[in-house]
């Protein structure tokens, strides 16, 4: 009877090897990279049977830690609005040092994942709906408060959401800082939808203090 594996030690062996095949290339062999990682290659494959799944649990992990680390930041912050530019700035610092690793590991599961790059993409994809729906919320109760101006919800978070993802592939191709991005879409987009609950005021950006 197999021995039931240690999802504490795969998630350590998975961010171990995705470091090396990140340094050395998809192309190394199983043996060389359980070598590299102080393994024999029966350990390696019983955990992950392809590069793949190394790639696909990384990618679990990353979001897990994403998940709380934004939470923390957004706990302290009320207004729906500020909500949402805190969100855009929570996920900017979590990737910030990580953004070619993040490429990487789409890279490694849609050439090695085969028809589990579906079941990859639709988790993921989950992950982001629920992040989405409930700033959506937010924002709509805002409006029913008189915190928020009236404007499409839906489209708000969908243009913060494209500039994100939009900054991170600048920032793995060219190494652009997004920070005058941020600030206009505070300033041109967000503030002027920023009201207090008996009238409107010039609003401040959130801090950016890290």
């Amino acid at each position: 009877m197999a021995r039931p594996k240690d999802p504490g030690k795969r998630i350590g062996l998975a961010l171990q090897a995705i470091e090396i095949l990140e340094r050395e290339g998809v192309e190394i062999s199983v043996e060389q990279l359980a070598g590299q990682m102080g393994i024999k290659r029966p350990t390696l494959l019983y955990h992950f049977p392809s590069y793949g799944s190394i790639a696909e649990e990384a990618i679990k992990h990353y979001l897990a830690e994403a998940s709380a680390f934004i939470a923390k930041r957004l706990a302290p912050v009320s207004h729906p609005i500020d909500r949402v530019y805190q969100h855009l700035l929570a996920v900017t610092d979590f990737q910030r040092g990580k953004e070619a690793r993040f490429a990487f590991l789409t890279q490694v599961v849609a050439s090695t994942a085969g028809r589990r790059m579906r079941q990859v993409v639709q988790a993921t994809a989950m992950y982001f709906e629920l992040h989405r729906a409930s700033m959506v919320k937010s924002l709509q109760e805002g409006i029913a408060a008189g915190t928020v101006a009236p404007c499409n919800p839906s489209a708000i978070v969908m243009m913060v959401r494209a500039i994100n993802d939009g900054t991170l592939i600048q920032r793995v191709a060219t190494k652009t800082d997004a920070t005058a991005v941020y600030e206009l879409l505070w300033s041109s987009v967000l503030a002027p939808l920023r009201l207090e609950p008996k009238a409107a005021s010039r609003a401040r950006p959130p801090s950016t203090s890290r």
